[in-house]
């Protein structure tokens, strides 16, 4: 299926998924870090083939059900007048999907980012248990 402008177009790299809009003409908005550590981010517009480099991707609105997207002329007009621009960057509170999301529904939401933390979280907390039973139990038995 081929994209509409407007949607949201879901890359998969690796690890972590890359997120743009598809504005049309073969064409993406999307918010690029120089680099995963950095807090600054811009915003381009290039060629989706640019973009995905050979990765997979497919068209991703699921957030369509719990939040009603906006005009499509609206998301493509928010698209562009973001080109160029400098944002904040935080892979968990302000990254590429918060920003697809917000121009799409107007809400900046990152499932990823949300599943990310909740396994962090998870690990985290099998990692404490796993920390309380080995010298929770040598500190018991050596009083």
């Amino acid at each position: 299926m081929d994209p509409q402008p407007g949607d949201l177009i879901e890359i998969a790299r690796g690890l972590f998924k890359h997120w743009a809009v598809y504005i049309g003409y073969k064409m993406v908005v999307h918010l690029v870090p120089n680099n995963p550590d950095d807090t600054r981010a811009f915003v381009k517009m290039e060629k989706l083939t640019d973009v995905v480099k050979g990765f997979q991707y497919k068209i991703n609105n699921s957030l369509h059900g719990s939040n009603p997207p906006r005009e499509t002329s609206l998301i493509v007009e928010k698209a562009l007048d973001q080109v160029g621009t400098e944002h904040q960057y935080d892979l968990l509170k302000n990254n590429c999907e918060h920003f697809v999301t917000w121009l799409r529904y107007g809400i900046g939401e990152s499932l990823q980012a949300e599943k990310g933390v909740v396994a962090a979280a998870v690990g985290s907390g099998v990692v404490g248990a796993v920390l309380l039973a080995l010298f929770g139990a040598s500190v018991s038995s050596s009083r």
